[in-house]
């Protein structure tokens, strides 16, 4: 099988609803043969397919990065092929080497608005030194450009940046993205407005209006929302120096009712939010403890520490 063809089925394999493992080895195995001859877009593609499909590979990734760190790949290597690995590599847990992060420096200017948002995403795995100024530069850049969800994603990414180089963020470019939330917040779905009032939080930004509007496009939402989807929304509302009463037993009855579909990553993320907000509901604890046994071999020693 060609270079060409074995991309394209492992493409194809991860986009299938029910995932082949026996059929994906197979690709692998193939794949180490042919590695030397991949492009950047070749590694790209295959790094994303696997996120997508969240089919974790460590010693394939670990290859695929090396050979998109060989010198004349890694020159070739475009924003979009850039945004494509980084985004893909930040859904897999893996890690970037240091001459890769060093592209996605060189290549930032170039990106257009969703590739920005993509490395924005990103910004913990591929941090270098003047990664996060340049990185705001091209937010500042592509601003005009920003549709409402990729407003979410770069405040959360805007958040994220104190902890990846303390005292590097720009109040100038949360403040740009900030204004443009009251006339966007109406075309956010859920993901987007959760991630609005989470970054709001850890930004310790008090924009009350902006909130109320949050919420209220969210209340309605809490009902449909699948138990992930509630578990994002109550640990957005925890990072909140205050949320409307309203809103927060709302929120409160979509757990309770929702608790037995949440996965074990869920009601981790459930449990510590709403001991973020000092909420004493031994009923609700315990919902989600009755749930916890069947969902354990999900978590990591670190989730089921802070369980």
């Amino acid at each position: 099988m060609s270079r060409a063809k074995v991309v394209a089925a492992m493409q194809q394999l991860c986009r299938r609803d029910q995932f082949d493992s026996e059929l994906w080895s197979r690709l692998v195995k193939r794949a180490v043969v042919i590695s030397h001859s991949f492009t950047a877009k070749d590694v790209a593609r295959i790094v994303s397919s696997m996120s997508a499909a969240r089919e974790v590979d460590q010693a394939f990734t670990r290859r695929l990065m090396r050979r998109f760190s060989d010198t004349e790949v890694l020159a070739a290597a475009n924003p979009h092929d850039m945004a494509s690995l980084a985004h893909g590599a930040t859904k897999l847990g893996a890690d970037i080497p240091r001459d890769v992060k060093l592209r996605a420096l060189e290549v930032l200017p170039k990106a257009d608005a969703h590739q920005v948002c993509l490395i924005a995403g990103a910004s913990t795995l591929l941090h270098v030194d003047g990664f996060v100024g340049s990185l705001e530069a091209q937010i500042e850049r592509v601003i005009p450009d920003l549709q409402p969800m990729q407003i979410a994603v770069l405040l959360h990414a805007c958040a994220s940046f104190g902890e990846v180089s303390p005292g590097s963020r720009s109040p100038r470019t949360v403040q740009m993205l900030v204004d443009l939330l009251p006339e966007k917040v109406h075309e956010m779905d859920s993901h987007s407005l959760c991630l609005v009032l989470s970054s709001l939080g850890r930004l310790g930004l008090v924009q009350k209006d902006v909130q109320d509007l949050a919420m209220g496009e969210l209340l309605p939402q809490l009902i449909t929302m699948d138990g992930h989807s509630v578990a994002m929304c109550i640990n957005a509302i925890s990072r909140l120096p205050a949320v409307r009463p309203d809103f927060l037993e709302s929120a409160l009855h979509a757990v309770r009712s929702k608790a037995r579909m949440l996965d074990g990553p869920s009601i981790c993320i459930v449990a510590n939010s709403l001991a973020r907000m000092e909420i004493r509901d031994v009923d609700l604890f315990h919902g989600l403890y009755d749930v916890l046994p069947r969902t354990m071999g999900r978590l990591s020693a670190k989730q089921l520490a802070n369980i």
